[in-house]
């Protein structure tokens, strides 16, 4: 018969075989993907509000044919 061998619990945060290099962005590379986002953010803003002002005004001009439709009826 073999002899197991024990291993400890945390054998597998020690063990190297798969480990990768973290890459760390320059301060340029940083600068640039930060604008990016910025971008990305107000792009978005601009967005959501125009998308929120075009229900407004949809709103608004079905509140006016019920208004007129309404007004009709009397």
């Amino acid at each position: 018969m073999k002899k197991e061998e024990k291993r400890s619990s945390t054998s597998r945060w020690n063990d190297t075989s798969s480990s990768c290099i973290i890459y760390r962005a320059t301060e340029e590379e940083r600068k640039e993907l930060t604008e990016k986002m910025v971008d990305t953010a107000i792009r978005n803003i601009e967005k959501f509000h125009s998308n929120e002002e075009e229900k407004s005004v949809k709103g608004l001009k079905d509140c006016q044919k019920d208004y007129s439709s309404e007004e009709r009826e009397l």
